[in-house]
């Protein structure tokens, strides 16, 4: 995807030792400073916590994003959980923001448009439909983003609970391929339709022929994290 205008920056595996091992922590990293996505201070005179949120930071001034998209997968789908008890949000058996797209108040036009690509494209399922939350969580990367530079900020979060790999990663294109459409950055070439009409190839790392760097990248469809 090439933008007509602007920029658009991808950092990918931000987390790699965590990537690497399969689990949502920073490995070896001290008791506080675990939870990569608890390490952005919603009080932005106070520094993000750790190396790595240090040097997501850096990156994110220096560019000061006009949109920003963070893609996450949660394990339940989140019109099923979201009565359930969600003080404790990581490691809660019982909640999950799975299928949502989560927004700062300024992008939730934009988000509505996202969530109706997805919905009407993608969900079969009533009960596995996405829905909008805002805004995003306290503490977390999106949240500061918005706070900052005033950036249309928008997580984007799918369900590993019995849903496969590949419509999982489409339904990441056809909400990014949406969001594009509705800020006209991308040619048509890149619209939601094409999106839909390619053939997408997954593989899990570790099985051959594959080239995907850590064993821990792709879940089984009956996997859950």
């Amino acid at each position: 995807w090439r933008p007509s205008k602007g920029r658009m920056i991808v950092a990918s595996r931000v987390n790699p030792t965590g990537v690497k091992n399969n689990h949502r922590v920073i490995a070896n990293a001290k008791e506080g400073k675990k939870d990569l996505n608890r390490n952005f201070p919603d009080n932005l005179e106070i520094a993000p916590v750790g190396d790595i949120a240090k040097n997501i930071w850096e990156v994110v001034v220096l560019f000061r994003p006009h949109v920003f998209f963070d893609l996450h997968e949660g394990w339940g789908f989140y019109k099923m959980l979201k009565d359930n008890p969600h003080e404790k949000l990581v490691g809660n058996a019982k909640f999950s923001k799975g299928s949502s797209v989560i927004s700062s108040p300024n992008a939730v036009p934009l988000a509505k448009v996202m969530l109706e690509a997805v919905n009407s494209k993608l969900v079969t399922d009533n009960q596995k439909e996405f829905l909008l939350i805002v805004p995003p969580v306290k503490n977390g990367l999106a949240n500061r983003v918005s706070n900052a530079f005033g950036s249309l900020s928008i997580v984007l979060e799918t369900t590993t609970k019995n849903q496969p790999l590949e419509l999982r990663v489409r339904q990441q294109l056809v909400l990014l391929a949406s969001g594009f459409e509705a800020l006209n950055l991308f040619p048509d070439s890149r619209s939601v339709d094409t999106v839909l009409s390619e053939e997408i190839e997954t593989c899990v790392a570790g099985r051959r022929p594959c080239t995907i760097d850590h064993p821990g990248d792709i879940l089984s469809t009956s996997d859950e994290q």
